[in-house]
């Protein structure tokens, strides 16, 4: 089976995903009970958020990205 260049292939095993609850003082998260998912075959996260560029020198100077968590 031929590959895409530069693609590297992992499996999953004993995939869990758990919900926050609440944070702490800190803005330490505390997190539910996790639950199991059986049978997960890919999973995919997509960053949310924008990039924003910032002009000097009749270009772009330095580029601001904005980390809304991930979908």
């Amino acid at each position: 089976m031929a590959m895409e260049k530069n693609k590297v292939k992992f499996g999953l095993n004993k995939v869990h995903y758990a919900k926050i609850t609440s944070y702490d003082e800190e803005g330490v998260p505390t997190f539910a009970t996790p639950v199991r998912i059986p049978g997960a075959v890919s999973l995919s996260i997509e960053a949310e958020g924008e990039a924003s560029n910032f002009y000097a020198d009749d270009g772009v100077y330095y580029v601001i990205n904005n980390n809304s968590g991930y979908t």
